[in-house]
Parts: C-alpha cells; sequence; structure tokens
C-alpha cells in the first residue's frame, strides 16, 4: 500500500452512502446507513462525527450525556485512530 493510501472499510462505505442518501433526501435511510456503520465499527470517527452533526443540525441532539459520551469516544480512540491513518 502506498504511503497516504487508505483502507476503506465497511463502516467507511457505509457512512459515505449515509451522505449520498441524505444529499438525496432521504433521511431515514440515511440514518439507518450510520447506525449500521456505528454497530460495525464503534470506533469509527467519521461515521460518530456525521451522525451526531446531522442529529445537532435537526435540532435533535443537545449538550447532554449523549453529546458528551459520543464525544468521549472519539477523545478516547483519537490518538489510535489518527497514528493509523498515517
Amino acid at each position: 500500500m502506498s504511503k497516504g493510501s487508505r483502507v476503506i472499510t465497511r463502516g467507511s462505505r457505509l457512512s459515505n452512502r449515509a451522505l449520498s442518501y441524505l444529499e438525496r433526501g432521504k433521511p431515514e435511510l440515511a440514518e439507518q446507513a450510520w447506525q449500521v456503520a456505528r454497530q460495525t465499527d464503534t470506533r469509527h470517527i467519521e461515521a460518530i462525527y456525521n451522525y451526531g452533526l446531522y442529529e445537532w443540525r435537526a435540532a435533535r441532539l443537545f449538550v447532554d450525556r449523549a453529546a458528551t459520551a459520543r464525544s468521549q469516544t472519539i477523545t478516547q480512540w483519537w490518538p489510535t485512530w489518527s497514528q493509523s491513518a498515517c
């Protein structure tokens, strides 16, 4: 694998698919794809972030325990993820 290339995981494909669904006006399918992506890879930072951002923009996510838990998940695994992405 060349330097800078990335392995595309199932979580990545599902998270990207969710964004596509959202752009096509299918938020229910987007939510399902993000949920499966997060279940498939509980450390998938893009899926956690994108789904959280979607919920926040839809005024369903407030700074509460759920948001704090997501934030802790990201910061807990960030060093591992950022090192593997290099």
